[in-house]
C-alpha cells in the first residue's frame, strides 16, 4: 500500500498553475510507489535509484549505490536487458520477466544515454496469463476489422480497453486543429458520469504532455493519493544534470494533473496514445473511483491494441479522404472541360463558379482579375472585399492564405473586423495582384464544455482551484463565427481550380496574340502599299533638278517620315513575334550621325532650328 500524498498548500497550487505550460515534467526526480527504479552505469553498476528500493532489494538508497545489479538479479538477465535496449528495433521501451528474491518482476529497460535505466514491478499473483491476454487482442483485431463506420470503430475500442483493463470508465479522446479535446466514444459503470460529448480545453493537456505521448504510448497511474518516491542522488554526481525520465513508465505526475483527477474523482488513470501521421490523434483514457494497479503485461496488449486502432483508423481515414479527393478531381476536370480559348476567365467563372465553390465545398467566390472583382455566391460586400484585397496586396512571398475564423485572424485589420467565416485565398498572378478568394459561411454550433474554458484559475471560498475542473458542471458556448476547417485536401484542390484559370488566360492570351498578329499582317499589308506609292513619288521629285532648298527639305523630311513609319510596322510586328516566342535576333550596323540628324530633321523642333 502507497504512503498518501501530501495535499497541496493554496500558495503551493496557486504556484503550480502559473508555471503549468512551462513545467518540466520529464525531470520531476521522484517514481510512483509501485516500482523500483535503478539506472546502471556501462559496467551495470548502481548510479541512481529510487529511494523504495529496500521494498525491492532488502537494502536502502545509500547502501545500493555502487553496488553491481548483478548483486540482486541473475547477469544472464540483466545481459538480455542491456540487449534488447541497445538493440530497440521498434521503440526505446523492451521488457523480460526477472526474479528479485523470490518474486517474478516485470523488467522495463531503455537506454538514457550512456545509462541503461531499468524499472521494476512485481508481478500480481491474479495477473491474467498470456494466453488469455492473446485471446483478447485477437478478439480486439477481429473486431475492429468487422467494424466499417467510425462510431463502431470508437465503440469496439473503448469496450475492448475496459474488458481487459477493468477501469470504472474508458473514453475515446480526440484532439482537434487547437488542442482542444472532444470524448467521441465511452464505456462505462453505471455508477461513472458520462463524458461522451463534451469537450475540454487545450489547457487540459498542455503542449510538453502532449509531447510526451508521443514518446511514450502509454501512461498509467495507480494512485491519485500516493507519494512520490525521490530519485537517490537526485542530480548525477557527474554532471550536475536531473534525470530524463521522459521514457520511464513509473515517471512521477505533475501536481496540477493529480489536483485535476481528484477534483472529478478519479483515484486511478490510464492513457493510451493514438497516433495519425507523426501526430498526436487521441487518447484512450481510463478512470477508476479507486486505487487500481494494471499489470505491465496488460498494459503491454492495450499499448498494441492502441497501435492497431492507429493502423485501423489510418486506413478509414485513408479511404475517406481519397474518396474524397476523387470527387474534387472529378469536379476540377469537369472545370478543366469548359475551358475555351475564346473566353476570358471572368467569362468562364460566369459559367462555371458553382463547380469551383462546390470544389472546396465553399459558399461564396471571389476573384480579383485586374482591374475588375468578381463576386458570386454568398460572399462578402464589395466594401470589405476592397479592403480584403488591398490587405493581401500587402502581404509578402505567399502561396496561400487560409483561416476557419476570420474575425479572430483579422482582428484590428480596417474594414475586416466584421469578416466572420472562413476563407482561402490564392494568387493567380502574384505580380498583377490578381486573385481568387472562397469563403466558407460560418456555422452556428453549440459546444458543451465540461466546465468554462475560458477561466482555468478562479479564486473560491476554499481557496484557488483549478476551474472548470473544480467543477466539471456542464457550460455551454454557442460558436457563431467559425466555418469548418480547411484541409490539405482543399490546399491540392484551390491548386487544381488556379492551375485550369491559368490555362484558362494562357488560351486566351494565346487567342488575342494571334488575333493582334493577324490584325498587324493586315494593317502592314494595307498601310505599305500606299507608303510605298508616297516613297516612290518622292523620289522622282526628288530627282528633278529645278527645286529650291526648302522644297528638297520638305521631301527630305516626307521620305523620313515614310521610312519611319514602315519601321513602326516591322516594330509592331517584331512585338507580335516577341509575344509568341517566333522573333529571331539579327545584329544591324548603323551610322549613328545620320540616324540624330534624321530624328532632328523630321521632329518639329528640328524643322523649325533648321528653317
Amino acid at each position: 500500500m502507497s504512503v498518501p500524498r501530501e495535499q497541496l498548500t493554496e500558495d503551493q497550487l496557486r504556484q503550480a498553475l502559473d508555471h503549468c505550460a512551462s513545467e518540466p515534467i520529464h525531470i520531476p526526480g521522484s517514481v510512483q510507489p509501485h516500482g523500483l527504479l535503478v539506472v546502471l552505469s556501462p559496467e551495470l553498476t548502481i548510479q541512481r535509484i529510487s529511494t523504495n528500493c529496500e521494498l525491492f532489494l532488502g537494502i536502502s538508497a545509500e547502501e545500493s549505490i555502487g553496488r553491481s545489479l548483478t548483486d540482486f538479479v541473475a547477469p544472464h538477465q540483466i545481459e538480455a536487458l542491456h540487449q534488447i535496449a541497445r538493440n530497440a528495433p521498434l521503440q526505446p521501451i523492451q521488457t523480460l520477466e526477472v526474479t528479485l528474491g523470490e518474486r517474478t518482476c516485470d523488467a522495463v529497460a531503455h537506454k538514457s544515454g550512456k545509462s541503461l535505466i531499468i524499472e521494476f514491478e512485481f508481478i500480481p499473483e491474479e495477473a491474467p496469463p498470456s494466453s488469455q491476454l492473446l485471446d483478447q487482442l485477437r478478439n480486439f483485431a477481429i473486431g475492429l476489422h468487422r467494424a466499417t463506420e467510425l462510431p463502431a470503430i470508437f465503440d469496439h475500442v473503448t469496450t475492448s480497453v475496459r474488458q481487459i483493463t477493468g477501469f470504472d470508465r474508458v473514453k475515446l479522446y480526440r484532439f482537434d486543429a487547437d488542442w482542444h479535446g472532444e470524448v467521441v466514444a465511452e464505456d462505462r459503470a453505471d455508477f461513472m458520469p458520462s463524458y461522451k460529448g463534451l469537450h475540454f480545453p487545450a489547457s487540459d493537456i498542455p503542449e510538453q504532455a502532449r509531447r510526451l505521448y508521443m514518446q511514450q504510448y502509454l501512461r498509467l497511474i495507480a494512485d491519485t493519493s500516493y507519494k512520490p518516491v525521490p530519485i537517490h542522488p537526485l542530480f548525477d554526481p557527474q554532471g550536475g544534470e536531473p534525470l530524463d525520465m521522459s521514457q520511464c513508465m513509473l515517471r512521477s505526475v505533475s501536481p496540477v494533473h493529480i489536483q485535476y483527477l481528484e477534483n472529478i474523482n478519479v483515484k486511478a488513470s490510464m492513457s493510451i496514445s493514438i497516433i495519425q501521421n507523426g501526430k498526436l490523434w487521441g487518447l484512450i483514457a481510463c478512470h477508476h473511483n479507486s486505487p487500481h494497479h494494471v499489470p505491465y503485461a496488460v498494459r503491454h496488449i492495450c499499448e498494441i491494441m492502441g497501435h492497431i486502432f492507429s493502423a485501423q483508423l489510418s486506413t478509414l481515414e485513408d479511404v475517406a479522404r481519397r474518396e474524397v479527393h476523387e470527387k474534387r478531381t472529378a469536379l476540377v476536370r469537369q472545370l478543366a472541360s469548359k475551358v475555351d480559348a475564346k473566353a476570358s476567365v471572368d467569362q468562364l467563372l460566369d459559367q462555371t463558379h458553382q463547380l469551383a465553390c462546390e470544389a472546396l465545398k465553399a459558399s461564396g467566390l471571389v476573384v480579383k482579375v485586374f482591374p475588375d472583382i468578381l463576386r458570386y455566391g454568398h460572399a462578402p460586400s464589395q466594401k470589405i472585399v476592397r479592403h480584403l484585397v488591398e490587405w493581401l496586396n500587402k502581404q509578402d512571398d505567399w502561396t496561400h492564405i487560409y483561416t476557419d475564423d476570420a474575425q479572430t485572424f483579422f482582428k484590428g485589420v480596417e474594414g475586416l473586423e466584421n469578416l466572420t467565416g472562413g476563407l482561402f485565398a490564392v494568387p493567380i498572378s502574384a505580380k498583377s495582384h490578381n486573385y481568387i478568394i472562397w469563403f466558407r459561411d460560418a456555422q452556428v454550433q453549440e459546444v458543451v464544455w465540461a466546465g468554462n474554458p475560458e477561466k482555468p484559475v478562479e479564486e473560491t471560498g476554499a481557496g484557488y482551484r483549478l476551474t472548470p475542473r473544480s467543477s466539471f458542471e456542464l457550460w455551454k458556448q454557442i460558436v457563431s463565427q467559425r466555418s469548418e476547417p480547411w484541409t490539405e485536401d482543399d490546399i491540392d484542390t484551390a491548386k487544381g481550380v488556379v492551375s485550369v484559370l491559368l490555362e484558362a488566360e494562357k488560351l486566351n492570351a494565346e487567342e488575342a496574340n494571334k488575333a493582334k498578329s493577324e490584325f498587324l499582317a493586315n494593317m502592314s499589308h494595307e498601310i505599305r502599299t500606299p507608303m510605298n506609292a508616297i516613297l516612290g513619288l518622292s523620289k522622282m521629285l526628288s530627282a528633278k533638278g529645278d527645286l529650291n532648298e526648302t522644297q528638297r527639305d520638305i521631301l527630305k523630311t516626307l521620305q523620313l517620315s515614310a521610312d519611319g513609319l514602315l519601321e513602326l510596322i516591322n516594330d509592331l510586328l517584331d512585338i507580335s513575334k516577341i509575344e509568341s516566342r517566333n522573333i529571331e535576333i539579327e545584329a544591324i550596323s548603323f551610322d549613328l550621325p545620320k540616324l540624330l540628324d534624321d530624328v532632328i530633321r523630321i521632329s518639329p523642333y528640328g524643322r523649325k532650328t533648321r528653317s
